[in-house]
This record gives C-alpha cells, structure tokens and sequence, in this order.
C-alpha cells in the first residue's frame, strides 16, 4: 500500500475496531529510519514478550547464553527486516510477531528469524490489513484539494458561463450575474467598450431601480418613511452592481 503518504495523517473514521492498528502501525517509524542500536533494543523487546507470551524461555544452559543468543536474534531479525521489508516499521513488526505467535499466518516451530520473516510477510499480505490500508488511503484522497484548474479550463468555464447567463436572460429577462463576473469577462474581451457619458447614464437609471427595489423591500412604515425621507436611500455599491446589469443586458439586447 505504498500509495498512503509516509507522513501520518488523521485516521478515517471509516476505519474503525482492529483495523484502526493497521493503520496506526503504519504511520509507526520506519525501522529504516530507527538507528542500529535503537531498533536492536526494540527488537529485543519484541522478542522477550513473544517469549513470555508463549510461556517459553530461549535455549541456553546459563542466562549469559541466553542473553547471547537473544542478542543474535534480535541482530539477525533486524538485518533480514531491513534486507527484506525496507518500508516496514518498527509497529508492523511488532503487531506481525503478537499475531504470528498466535497462528494467524499459520503454523509455526519455535520462535527464530524465519518464523518472524514469515509472520511479517503473512501481516504485509493479510486481507484485513489490505483493506484497513485502502480505506485509510481513500480518506486521504478525500483530504487533498482539488488540483488547480489550467488556463485552459478556467477560460472554457468562463465561456460556458457567459453563455448560460445570456440564454437565461433571453428566457427569463432577468439578469443574474453573481458578482459582475459575465459583465467583467465581457469587457475583458472588449464586447462591452462604454464611454464615460455612458457609464453615467446606466449608474443613474440604477439609481432610479435600486430605490424602487428598496421601496419594495421594506418591511416596516418606519424603514418605508426613513427611506422616502433620504436624498439618496440606494446603497453605492448596490447602484454599482445594478449599473452593471444593465450594461450586461443592453449588450444581449444587441446581440439578439
């Protein structure tokens, strides 16, 4: 499951029970990244709890030859890991010796280097991890944001725009331009080219609208008086973008 990024990220909440230490594991360090004499005590701790779990004691008449010989597996289980299993981590080695031991990848004799090799390659290869894996892997697409769209893209969403904008005020005779952008891509492409005196004249005829609209829109006698008493009740802004419409729909007009 190399697709997953090494760096952790939050786990799915998709991925839930067991499958949660897969994932975990995972994210774990890589015994390629543990320095030598790190992941040798590590290792050996790995080894002397699969012992004690299993109620057994490695060979060797005295403590020094069982002390040497542990040493040595450990020495042995860390060069074949990294040998073998260079994106493992120091976790997944961990969880494949608890579950090994248990006969989850099959049947073992005595714990030693090949049988831990095993049990590492049944844990990499399990179903559950696999699947454990791809949904933390789908999660994480979902976090990534979306690529950034090309000049290419962003000029034919633009046309396509315009062009919904211009058929639904031919149906509707309403113009509905979310922020001038139609009247902006227009005059970009020089379609809309207005004179000063021009300008002047559609940003007075949305005075005119705008105070109607606000009219419209009040809700109390009090904001209906307040407003008939003001010299100028339209918001600049809204007089702007109303002024704006208006252009837009003059050069549909023409167009037609």
């Amino acid at each position: 499951m190399e697709t997953l990024p090494t760096k952790r990220e939050d786990i799915s909440p998709f991925v839930r029970g067991t499958d949660i230490e897969y994932v975990q594991a995972y994210y774990g360090t890589r015994l390629a990244d543990i320095p030598v004499n790190d992941a040798l005590k590590k290792i050996l701790q790995i080894v002397n709890k699969a012992y004690f779990e299993l109620g057994k004691s490695p060979s060797g008449s005295t403590k020094e030859e069982r002390k040497k010989l542990m040493m040595t597996m450990a020495k042995l289980i860390l060069n074949d890991a990294r040998l073998y299993f260079q994106k493992i981590t120091i976790d997944e080695i961990e969880m494949a010796v608890k579950r090994g031991i248990r006969n989850e990848f099959g049947e073992f004799y005595g714990l030693n280097v090949i049988a831990v090799h095993k049990f590492i390659e049944g844990f990499i290869e399990s179903e559950e991890r696999k699947a454990a894996l791809e949904r933390q892997r789908r999660f994480v697409e979902l976090l990534k944001p979306p690529p950034e769209p090309t000049a290419e893209e962003i000029a034919q969403k633009m046309a396509e725009g315009f062009e919904f904008c211009r058929n639904e005020y031919y149906q509707t005779k309403c113009i509905r331009d979310y922020g001038n952008v139609n009247y902006h891509y227009a005059v970009i492409n020089g379609w809309i080219n207005l004179t000063g005196d021009e300008k002047w004249d559609l940003y007075h005829q949305a005075e005119k609208l705008v105070k109607v609209e606000m009219l419209q829109e009040a809700t109390t006698f009090h904001q209906f008086a307040s407003w008939q008493s003001q010299a100028d009740p339209a918001d600049d802004a809204r007089v702007v973008r109303k002024a704006k419409d208006l252009a837009l729909k003059q050069y549909f007009d023409k167009l037609k």
